[in-house]
């Protein structure tokens, strides 16, 4: 049987998902990070204020930063926080705090790149060894990912269209 692009693409995708799940924790980490950093620069007491109650407070949950090697990068978080100013939130952070999250975001976009170029790496070898027998000798790592053969054979019965016609 044949590999087709669809199924070159799924094998990538399934052979591909423990480097998506370490792109998803590195996702969550910063946006931890993020959170933290965000919480820290807002007065305690009006984090304490918006604890008892929340729904008198505008909110946010992203923000940019500038300065320090960022120019205007957007984070984002799963909590809501208080906010002045409904339509944009700006923080700039100490060298250290943006020296951490630069380093996160560098790494997630360089394992998001590595990522990418994995899957196109893979769906172009399945797609240059073109059947399973020649992926089950070669690529053996992909072979288990790819479907059930099936068959080939036509299902309908060409001879009784034939005794219409």
């Amino acid at each position: 049987m044949r590999i087709t692009k669809e199924i070159a693409k799924s094998v990538a995708f399934r052979m591909t998902e423990k480097k998506r799940k370490e792109l998803d924790l590195l996702n969550k980490n910063l946006s931890e990070l993020a959170y933290e950093l965000a919480l820290s620069k807002i007065n305690k007491s009006v984090i304490e204020s918006f604890n008892k109650h929340k729904k008198y407070f505008k909110t946010f949950s992203s923000f940019k930063v500038i300065g320090n090697g960022f120019n205007y990068e957007y984070f984002s978080f799963n909590n809501k926080l208080p906010c002045e100013d409904i339509y944009s939130v700006t923080y700039e952070f100490d060298v250290k705090n943006s020296k951490k999250l630069l380093d996160l975001l560098n790494e997630k976009n360089k394992l998001s790149e590595d990522l990418i170029k994995l899957r196109n790496d893979i769906e172009i070898a399945l797609i240059g060894l073109k059947t399973y027998n020649k992926i089950e000798s070669e690529f053996k790592e992909a072979f288990v990912f790819l479907p059930i053969k099936v068959s080939t054979e036509l299902t309908v019965n060409i001879d009784k269209i034939r005794e219409k016609l």
